[in-house]
């Protein structure tokens, strides 16, 4: 280990499903410096789903404003904490390279965006096409940093530019809770589980119709004789979509929204799962982190930022004039 990195800092990009594709380039990290106590710092769900994670020594969540940002100040203070030596910010934002600066970190290395170049130990130029952010997978644009920062940091090289799958893990008490609900529901382990993810927090652009989503539902208990499974957020939109799917639905559906279940669980319910159907939202990165064979429906959004060249995922869009527009709104 390099007297430059004994205690490593990692910002984590606020979309739950980026910080799941940032898992290969936080293996790398750990390949370069074994023997480094690594921490991460970011949104409550970011830093909940790499629980257990071998890879993170010590995870930060961050305190939020009402504006649905973390909290500038707070955030100085639980880093200033802990003296880290260096820090990655996988994390775009100008406030993020704000945040390490003044927590005292020196050696911070990010993405020269949004105006934060100078606040950067060593900055990295993202490619760019005709003045537009180049669609480069975003597990190798994390992976990209990772290699800068280890270079920077003079660990060993680890980078790989192969695209490569993160894995998750699940603790004891996740799969303890998955089965209650189970049980709940009365659910046998052995029964073939289907789960839906209508939702998704781009924007509405990105939904497939309610009901192309009921008649799948229908489909899947009648024909193939599964337990469909709805997973939706807490958001009142997505609660109202999946209560809609279960109206317009002949056979009986399992909504995830009437019950009160941590990220912990959900990955445990998704491990278990036959299949998962869903748009490209966080559920399937999820899921391929788990190993778990994913159907996922593109709409507005660019299917290149997020290849990951995973074996059990099937890809669906319609090769139409106006994809990949990326607009939340059509």
């Amino acid at each position: 280990m390099t007297e430059k990195a004994r205690n490593i800092l990692v910002v984590l990009p606020r979309p739950l499903g980026d910080a799941v594709m940032a898992l290969a380039a936080l293996k790398k990290l750990r390949q370069a410096f074994p023997q480094a106590r690594i921490s991460v710092f970011g949104f409550a769900s970011t830093c909940e789903v790499l629980e257990h994670h071998p890879d993170v020594d010590a995870r930060i969540p961050a305190k939020m404003n009402n504006t649905g940002k973390f909290k500038l100040w707070s955030g100085i203070k639980q880093l200033r904490k802990t003296s880290f030596d260096v820090a990655v910010l996988l994390n775009n934002s100008f406030r993020s390279a704000l945040l390490v600066r003044l927590s005292g970190i020196k050696h911070a290395v990010g993405y020269r965006r949004e105006g934060r170049g100078i606040l950067l130990h060593h900055a990295i130029t993202p490619f760019r096409l005709v003045g537009e952010y180049a669609p480069l997978a975003m597990a190798h644009y994390y992976q990209r940093l990772i290699h800068h920062a280890i270079i920077q940091w003079g660990g060993q090289n680890a980078y790989n530019d192969a695209h490569e799958t993160g894995k998750l893990y699940i603790g004891p008490d996740d799969e303890t809770g998955a089965d209650r609900l189970l049980e709940k529901w009365n659910i046998s382990k052995t029964d073939k589980r289907v789960m839906l993810v209508p939702g998704g927090a781009f924007g509405p652009s990105k939904y497939w119709p309610v009901f192309r989503w009921a008649q799948l539902a229908d489909k899947l208990v009648e024909a193939e004789k599964c337990r469909v499974v709805l997973c939706c957020t807490p958001n009142i939109d997505e609660q109202n979509i999946a209560q809609a799917i279960q109206t317009h639905a002949h056979n009986r559906i399992y909504n995830l929204g009437e019950h009160s279940v941590s990220l912990g669980v959900l990955k445990a319910l998704i491990q278990g799962c036959t299949l998962i159907v869903a748009h490209d939202t966080g559920p399937v990165h999820i899921a391929a982190a788990l190993g778990t064979p994913v159907v996922t429906l593109f709409g507005p959004t660019d299917p290149r930022w997020t290849a990951a060249n995973y074996k059990r995922e099937i890809r669906l869009h319609h090769p139409e004039a106006c994809p990949p527009c990326q607009n939340p709104y059509c």
